[in-house]
């Protein structure tokens, strides 16, 4: 959903990073006023409904920095990415993290799946709930 599922406080700005236009029109994240929702692409001909607002990004551009520009400009100073393994792994290796929930279960066993991105850092807290461990990583200290 990309909102604040408790209902307390302001809703948080989704940004959805949308180069091609891949994502639908129809899709719920766009339809939901809930929240402020800006979506980053490339495309020229991608229309959106009313209330979504565009950020038209450059191609040859690097588009995490662009989006992190955007959001310092908006003075959006906390991000929490919910993506797939491909954009988690872009925001580590470009080293533009500091913290990350990392939540296995015990007791599911997956026979295929995608591979969870590479993360190496300081564990610092780990809680177990029921089947699930979390476990708070941050990067160390160069």
């Amino acid at each position: 959903m990309l909102d604040h599922r408790l209902g307390f406080g302001r809703p948080p700005v989704r940004m959805l990073i949308d180069r091609y236009g891949k994502v639908p029109v129809t899709h719920h994240l766009l339809q939901s006023t809930s929240a402020p929702t800006w979506v980053f692409t490339v495309r020229e001909d991608y229309t959106f409904p009313e209330h979504i607002g565009v950020v038209k990004i450059n191609e040859h551009e690097n588009t995490l920095q662009q989006v992190l520009q955007y959001a310092y400009e908006n003075k959006i100073q906390s991000i929490l990415v919910e993506g797939g393994a491909v954009l988690l792994q872009a925001f580590i290796a470009a080293q533009l993290w500091d913290e990350a929930y990392v939540i296995t279960n015990t007791a599911m066993y997956l026979q295929q799946g995608i591979k969870a991105p590479k993360l190496q850092g300081k564990t610092s807290i780990v809680h177990q709930f029921e089947n699930d461990c979390i476990t708070l990583i941050e990067p160390e200290k160069n």
